[in-house]
């Protein structure tokens, strides 16, 4: 695939035209770029709606913002443009997190969910999709469940491609940075024959060299022991070559759409993201500091028909999506050790309309998703995979109204779901026994806001999300034979419940001249979170299974666990026009004064089952015993984080920003010794980007930019420290 994408990329790349960009004009006393956000409308909320009526805490990263950002990766870019949480890993793996839910980076069920065009992108690493190709990010925090069901229980990340119907339009970039980078893009689209529009977007990244860590700071982290001890150590690695860091990826996007008659309208698209030899370092603390090397792929594709029916707007949507993973083996010959793949499938169907002041959204979603994978222990020798295959499939009718009465403005929403868990039958997994099991989740959501005078606002939003358990952890159960006749299990609890959350948020913002500033307050109570629990039978008092096996041990999952998370987010722009430019100062942060977890101690009375015959696993969940809550940090979470800049935007087309990224203290796990497993407090860091966009003359620009400026050891995970200093150069020919 790769070398299909190079070739239409070289291809494009002679074949761009210049583009023309059409820009709004600002009022008198006002920037251009909040001209642009006033009268924006965010998708986010499923329905479209103007961005200063929404209720819900909504930030949007613009096409400037991706332009301004040193950036190769959507987690990169994320991180470095809102107050998210992180935990990525060199070699293209990264997952976010939304206020307070930690950072996922794999599984069916992950709690923010990524949206493509308004269906589910189907990725959980947020490494793999084209900066490029995108017009804005929407990110949605808070419960968004009503909206989109599972998974949308921290929020929301929306990525919102480019549509272009005017006159055709082109942009080539051409770039090298350190570490040996070269990073090409070409785009074109608009208007082609009649009603036909169509967007190409191809772009090529690749670094020959392995980078170097920051040399600046001596940071040391804090382990923390189950009974109290607290250990200081350091972080080592600062300022070396980090070998096996090397990588590179294409991309690729095409859109085509069509205006059919009577005001209907047709539209297709896919794109993909291909990454076939990637090299990925160890844990510089841990034995397994060796060479890695995997592919990670994915691609996505989707149809849509919407039209006009009396005073109703119906669209249908069927989209796939597939993200792929393979690890290779070390030495030779090499081959894949284990891969896996995230199918995700379904369809869309709604219809928007008016009924009095109130405007209406209702619909139908379906939505599969299928987990499978494979192990190998030699070259086209199969062995037995980890992870049992499993799908889910959600079939949901929703409600969403808005109205609107004077300064106020409503938002509600309802959603009812209905999610079937299946544990599949696993090749090379006989002990696997497939099992099904289907729950239903209702959930609401409330929003309201007022835009009162002299530019104060308030609003105030609540729901209910929900996260779908794992299939095996509900429908599950492995078998696995030991010595002298006996047997252990684990068994899914088919009386589990998904892990749900009351969430909600009130804020108070002011907007006057120059000046735009805005604080909230939010929280969120999570029940009924799953924790595994295991019954041990000793000798002589072990039960026995129907087919006269004794029984050593069994491990289930309850709900035993829950979540308090409470805290505060603020956003401050300043905004004034310094003669012949703009100046915006800004700043985003979160601060939790809560993120913590309460985890009742779970055992079973193994007693009650001494002597027994015709023994079902299942049965050990009849004698659970709950005993006193312990309380844990949740992990990769920052106490604090804040992002903020100045930019300064010159009339003649001259940009100049500076931007940087603070994380305060998370706790995670320590693996670095796997006989001394302890809980570790990390460091807190600041890093500082800079970047410029020169107008050489009308369709030139020269774009220069240095990550990590101070160069700064820094990491968002221990053991993987990320690239010091970073300087790119970009060359890019447009117009407008």
């Amino acid at each position: 695939m790769q070398r299909t994408i190079r070739t239409a990329l070289l291809g494009t790349l002679l074949a761009t035209g210049p583009v023309a960009a059409q820009k709004p004009v600002p009022t008198p006393g006002d920037t251009l770029r909040r001209v642009v956000l006033d009268t924006l409308r965010v998708r986010a909320l499923r329905l479209a709606t103007p961005l200063d009526r929404v209720p819900q805490t909504v930030r949007v990263v613009t096409a400037a913002d991706i332009a301004g950002t040193p950036a190769t990766t959507l987690a990169e870019l994320l991180k470095k443009t809102a107050a998210v949480d992180v935990v990525e890993y060199p070699g293209l793996l990264a997952g976010i997190g939304l206020r307070g839910f930690r950072p996922e980076i794999s599984g069916l069920h992950p709690r923010t969910l990524v949206l493509f065009d308004g269906r589910p992108a189907g990725a959980v690493n947020l490494t793999t999709f084209d900066l490029g190709s995108l017009e804005r990010i929407e990110i949605l925090e808070g419960p968004a469940s009503a909206l989109y069901g599972t998974n949308a229980m921290g929020g929301v990340i929306h990525l919102v491609p480019r549509r272009s119907t005017g006159a055709p339009r082109g942009r080539l970039v051409l770039g090298r940075g350190s570490w040996d980078q070269t990073d090409l893009q070409a785009r074109g689209g608009g208007r082609l024959l009649g009603p036909v529009d169509a967007d190409v977007d191809l772009a090529f990244y690749r670094q020959d060299e392995n980078f170097r860590i920051g040399r600046r700071g001596r940071p040391t982290a804090t382990k923390i022991f189950a009974d109290g001890r607290r250990q200081t150590v350091a972080d080592t690695g600062q300022g070396r070559v980090r070998p096996n860091t090397r990588f590179d990826y294409a991309t690729a996007r095409v859109r085509l759409g069509a205006a059919l008659a009577s005001g209907w309208r047709t539209e297709v698209q896919a794109e993909g993201f291909d990454a076939g030899d990637v090299q990925y370092p160890g844990d510089l603390y841990s034995a397994f500091d060796g060479p890695g090397r995997k592919g990670v792929r994915r691609r996505s594709a989707d149809a849509e028909l919407r039209g006009r029916v009396g005073p109703w707007s119906p669209r249908l949507r069927l989209f796939t999506a597939q993200e792929d993973a393979e690890y290779f083996a070390s030495g030779t010959p090499s081959y894949v050790n284990y891969a896996s793949t995230l199918r995700t499938q379904g369809g869309q169907l709604q219809a928007e309309g008016a009924l009095g002041p109130a405007r209406l959204l209702g619909g139908v979603d379906v939505t599969r998703r299928r987990e499978t994978s494979a192990s190998y222990s030699a070259p086209n020798q199969p062995a037995p995979p980890f992870s049992p295959n499993a799908r889910s499939t959600a079939t949901a009718g929703f409600l969403q109204a808005q109205a609107a009465r004077g300064p106020v403005f409503l938002n509600a929403g309802l959603r009812l779901d209905r999610t079937t868990l299946t544990t599949e039958a696993t090749p090379l997994r006989p002990d696997v026994q497939p099992g099904e099991r289907t729950f239903a989740a209702l959930n609401p959501s409330l929003g309201v806001r007022w835009n009162g005078p002299a530019g104060l606002r308030l609003r105030a939003s609540g729901g209910r999300a929900f996260v779908a358990p794992n299939p095996f952890t509900t429908a599950g159960l492995a078998r696995r034979a030991g010595a002298n006749n006996t047997v252990s299990f684990t068994a899914g609890n088919p009386t589990l419940r998904a892990e749900a959350a009351w969430s909600a948020e009130a804020a108070v913002g002011v907007r006057r001249s120059a000046l735009d500033v805005e604080a909230a307050v939010f929280a969120s109570w999570v029940d009924d979170r799953i924790t595994p629990v295991r019954a041990a039978f000793p000798a002589g008092q072990r039960p026995r299974t129907s087919d006269g096996a004794e029984v050593t041990s069994v491990q289930t999952y309850v709900n035993a666990a829950s979540a308090r998370l409470q805290g505060w987010q603020w956003r401050l722009g300043v905004e004034p026009r310094l003669g012949p430019g703009t100046l915006r100062l800004y700043a985003d942060g979160v601060h939790y004064l809560r993120a913590e977890e309460r985890r009742a101690r779970v055992n079973v009375d193994a007693s009650r089952f001494a002597g027994a015959t015709n023994f079902r696993p299942e049965q050990v969940t009849q004698a659970v015993v709950f005993g006193p809550d312990t309380t844990v940090q949740i992990l990769n979470v920052a106490r604090a984080t804040i992002v903020g800049g100045a930019e300064w935007t010159a009339d003649r087309g001259h940009a100049f920003r500076v931007q940087g990224r603070y994380v305060g203290h998370r706790r995670d796990i320590d693996y670095s010794d796997f006989a001394n497993v302890s809980d570790i407090e990390l460091p807190t860091f600041l890093t500082w980007d800079a970047s410029a966009s020169l107008r050489l003359r009308r369709g030139l620009r020269l774009e220069a930019s240095v990550a990590n400026l101070t160069d700064a050891y820094v990491y968002e995970k221990r053991g993987y420290p990320l690239p010091g200093r970073t300087f790119r150069l970009r060359l890019v020919a447009s117009e407008g």
